[in-house]
């Protein structure tokens, strides 16, 4: 077994935009994407001592980082213009394979919050990095 993500596999679709699954590719160096930790339980004490806690809602906040000659700036900035032009979200659904691992991850209602419209331009063109927020996150058999 190995725990390299060289052999990661992280496709997204998108109904009017590409509506076949497109893979995206070269991830940047000790960054590809990650996610935030979520808050899956609220709890409270009450003033006599009493504790409970209950299970609450929470986006999966993701973000997703490519390296400056990335083929994959495309898909986001195919997002971007569309959103700009039409003043609208375009939800995505993705699907995550760690096959060495034996893992997988599908995402739906996936909105892209965040893009690097412009990356950083220096001796060497520099990462860019793109955040989604996903509905739900749901682990699959591979």
């Amino acid at each position: 077994m190995s725990i390299t993500s060289a052999n990661a596999v992280f496709t997204v679709s998108q109904t009017t935009l590409f509506p076949s699954p497109v893979q995206l590719q070269q991830f940047a160096v000790d960054d590809a994407f990650d996610t935030e930790m979520l808050t899956i339980a609220d709890t409270m004490m009450g003033v006599d001592g009493y504790f409970t806690g209950g299970f609450v809602w929470e986006q999966v906040k993701m973000s997703i980082t490519l390296m400056g000659d990335s083929s994959s700036f495309s898909v986001f900035n195919q997002i971007y213009t569309s959103s700009q032009v039409n003043e609208t979200v375009y939800p995505l659904t993705a699907t995550i394979a760690l096959q060495d691992l034996s893992l997988k991850w599908n995402l739906t209602q996936g909105i892209v919050t965040g893009v690097t419209v412009i990356p950083q331009v220096k001796k060497v063109i520099q990462p860019a990095k793109y955040n989604i927020e996903w509905g739900k996150v749901v682990p699959a058999n591979i």
